[in-house]
């Protein structure tokens, strides 16, 4: 039981001495990279942690983008990012939100520690604080939904939906026939459901993260997988 505990009007429980919350560990940026026929832009950000809980990641970027994988190795968190190709910048922010190591000093004017003398709350924490969460589809219809103008966002993946698959090319350049032989021309379509935030405003699509032809030897190596259902936060990084 805490011995301390304070929540706001709608009894949300904003400090809690059993717990830590998470504050920003790393702010930084991040480019990515254009791939020659691919029809989208691709990158990674890496970052080491002292706490032994998964730290999250929110991007600032005004193009549609997703997190396509994350890979961890001992203390080394790896997030690749995918973004749609656009016109414009390459370029955007990053926040790598973490639990802070164990027994900080604790500057702020307001500090909580607990039993062990960890610091759960200090006030000068530049803590999550999350304004919404949304939920897509593969076959959403692109939108977009107005935030609160003022703060500055941005969003967290917590999960991606996406769409690849690998079918026949059409007769010709393949043969009618199903038992004729190789070479066998397939079609590779890859898909990804990513969100973009410019100002207060949050929109989000599908967009192009893979294709082109492949050649292989039978009639019968198609194969079609996808993820139906993603989400996302968005998060106030304002002053962050």
């Amino acid at each position: 039981m805490a011995f301390i505990r304070i929540r706001n009007d709608k009894s949300t429980v904003l400090i809690d001495d059993e717990y830590v919350n998470l504050c920003v560990a790393e702010k930084g940026t991040f480019v990515l990279s254009n791939v020659t026929n691919v029809g989208a832009r691709f990158g990674t950000i890496s970052y080491t942690s002292s706490s032994p809980y998964p730290p999250m990641l929110a991007l600032q970027f005004p193009y549609f983008h997703t997190v396509t994988a994350y890979t961890r190795s001992g203390n080394t968190h790896t997030w690749h990012v995918s973004a749609a190709s656009a016109a414009g910048g390459n370029q955007g922010t990053y926040f790598v939100f973490d639990v802070p190591a164990a027994r900080l000093p604790g500057t702020g004017l307001v500090v909580l520690r607990n039993a062990q003398n960890q610091v759960t709350f200090d006030s000068d924490g530049r803590y999550m604080r999350v304004d919404g969460f949304f939920q897509n589809q593969m076959t959403d219809q692109p939108g977009s939904a107005g935030l609160i103008a003022g703060p500055t966002y941005a969003v967290v993946h917590a999960g991606a939906a996406f769409f690849n698959q690998r079918r026949l090319a059409p007769s010709p350049p393949n043969p009618g026939n199903p038992s004729a032989p190789g070479p066998w021309f397939y079609i590779d379509d890859a898909q990804q459901f990513g969100y973009a935030v410019s100002g207060a405003q949050l929109s989000w699509s599908r967009f192009p993260y893979g294709g082109g032809q492949t050649q292989l030897p039978r009639a019968d190596m198609g194969f079609s997988v996808s993820s139906a259902r993603g989400a996302a936060m968005v998060i106030d990084v304002t002053g962050y």
